[in-house]
């Protein structure tokens, strides 16, 4: 059997973009071709929604350093069923961050709660240009939210080229004053929002 163009096969999966996850990944087990261009695919746009899912994707990263540059998004929603995640499940995270060179970033899980803790671990801050903090409701509309970001002067400086920041559900914003250390306003230095939802 001949096999098949590695282009080929880039367009049969951007044809087939609705496939599940689980689809995609037995692709990779036809050929080498196969694999290369499933790699490619998964590792674009992860979507995490455990630690150990995190530590995972870390340990892949740290093993194969030519995969880190396939990853522009991430989606990180894990949640610790303990009241706070351990120093052990925040670190595996916390070095995904640093690995990788995002274009756009979603938190989620326990990552909302206090999110700028960390945004302030991400490697490459000027390539992010999409930001989405996601919160979840509790067990009752009446329940104050837990997911918070506290916008301080550094973020927009920090992230430079951010276009969009997107907070789902409900969730908290605390804006700091935008003063330098010198007591100078930091107005128009940063980035400029297009978008806000």
């Amino acid at each position: 059997m001949n096999s098949l163009n590695e282009d080929i096969i880039e367009l049969i999966l951007e044809d087939c973009s609705e496939w599940w996850t689980r689809d995609i990944s037995r692709l990779a087990r036809v050929s080498l071709a196969w694999t290369r261009s499933v790699r490619k695919r998964l590792l674009a746009s992860p979507s995490l929604s455990t630690y150990k899912g995190c530590k995972l994707l870390l340990r892949t990263l740290e093993e194969n350093r030519e995969h880190r540059g396939l990853v522009h998004s991430l989606c990180l929603r894990p949640s610790s069923d303990d009241a706070f995640p351990s120093h052990e499940q925040t670190n595996s995270v916390t070095r995904l961050l640093a690995l990788t060179k995002l274009e756009r970033l979603t938190l989620g899980g326990d990552l909302s709660i206090g999110a700028e803790r960390f945004l302030r671990f991400v490697a490459s801050p000027q390539s992010v240009i999409k930001l989405r903090i996601e919160g979840t409701f509790g067990q009752t509309w009446l329940e104050t939210p837990k997911a918070s970001l506290e916008w301080t002067s550094d973020i927009p400086l920090r992230f430079i080229n951010l276009k969009s920041l997107s907070l789902i559900g409900p969730i908290s914003m605390d804006i700091s004053p935008d003063e330098s250390d010198d007591g100078e306003s930091n107005a128009g230095v940063g980035c400029q929002l297009d978008e806000l939802h």
